[in-house]
């Protein structure tokens, strides 16, 4: 879990540095999601 989190914040800050492709930016929305799904597990959002 802590792992795919790190993957996540690691796949945003080598996109930032470049232009992020679309296939890029469907990795990212995807990670961000899962992100989401974590912190809903464990009560931190909605």
């Amino acid at each position: 879990m802590i792992k795919r989190i790190r993957k996540a914040w690691a796949a945003k800050r080598k996109a930032s540095g470049k232009a992020a492709t679309t296939f890029n930016a469907q990795l990212l929305d995807r990670n961000r999601e899962e992100i989401h799904a974590v912190l809903h597990r464990i009560g931190m959002t909605r």
